[in-house]
């Protein structure tokens, strides 16, 4: 594939933000150092408590626009006021405790010009500023891009998302309903799949996740989101609905696996062996004999 740099097109960075003071300025520095440059970032302050405002006001390059809001904990209305006042034609989500690589938005500008709607890429992992060997691996997804989403669950890390912004307003940006909170982005990259299959994987680690003790997002696949697909289930199929349920019961297992919780686990494991897919059987065979050990 030929990726020829497109220098032309604004992107929009879109970074809500409340009480991250101890991350913000490594998020934003991570924009400032970006190669390509014709950016601009637009941060959404939720009246943060903290040292937010100090920290802002240190920041005077024009590229740079600060917005104070009272998102009543919804994200997902932070992140709106930014969209709707984006004047890039592309929109890049990057969370004020994330930051990103150099080259990240001279690599995602290459796949604008390919029948592009929508680019994500891989995430590493950083712990107590210290990035590690772990890795958020999205995969390429495959048509019809809205049922891959929900049968096989969302891989995709917001700060790694970078979307046409027609896309974002043609499905009236994202849903602040309450009962999204937390899976609002994921409720998007569906809404947008029933309009495009024009998703792009750029297959590296372009940013960081951060983990840290008020961001459990990498928990989200504990619980089935059913609140961010349930508009979509018609869609699918009896059998797709089976495949759907054991997938994430078999992403619970593993989670509650990883994290020693193991109540109730050895009947959820013994269920996959019995009714699960192969993967699934032999994963599920080996975590529950590691269990009996303990």
């Amino acid at each position: 594939m030929n990726l020829e740099l497109n220098s032309n097109s604004l992107i929009s960075i879109i970074m809500p933000t409340y009480n991250q003071a101890e991350f913000l300025s490594y998020s934003i520095n991570s924009v400032l150092s970006q190669t390509f440059t014709n950016w601009e970032l637009l941060i959404v302050d939720n009246f943060s408590s903290d040292e937010t405002t100090n920290i802002l006001a240190n920041y005077s390059d024009p590229r740079i626009k600060i917005f104070q809001i009272d998102n009543g904990g919804i994200i997902a209305k932070s992140r709106n006021v930014a969209i709707k006042a984006a004047e890039g034609s592309w929109i890049a989500f990057l969370d004020s405790d994330d930051y990103w690589f150099p080259n990240k938005l001279e690599i995602v500008s290459k796949y604008f010009h390919l029948n592009c709607d929508f680019v994500y890429h891989h995430m590493k992992v950083v712990t107590d500023n210290v990035i590690s060997d772990e890795i958020i691996k999205s995969r390429k997804l495959h048509n019809p891009i809205l049922k891959d989403l929900i049968i096989n669950g969302n891989t995709i890390a917001t700060s790694s998302v970078v979307v046409r912004k027609k896309r974002l307003t043609e499905v009236n940006c994202m849903n602040e309903a309450p009962e999204l909170i937390g899976i609002e982005d994921y409720n998007t990259w569906l809404r947008i799949s029933k309009i495009t299959e024009a998703f792009k994987l750029a297959p590296i680690e372009l940013g960081v996740y951060r983990k840290h003790e008020m961001n459990n997002s990498l928990l989200k696949g504990t619980d089935l989101p059913i609140e961010a697909f349930k508009e979509f289930l018609p869609a699918l199929s009896n059998h797709e609905k089976k495949i759907l349920n054991l997938n994430y019961l078999f992403t619970s297992a593993r989670l509650k696996y990883l994290n020693k919780n193991y109540h109730n686990l050895r009947r959820e494991l013994w269920y996959l062996v019995i009714r699960g897919k192969v993967l699934h059987k032999a994963k599920s065979l080996w975590m529950l004999m590691t269990l009996f050990k303990l």
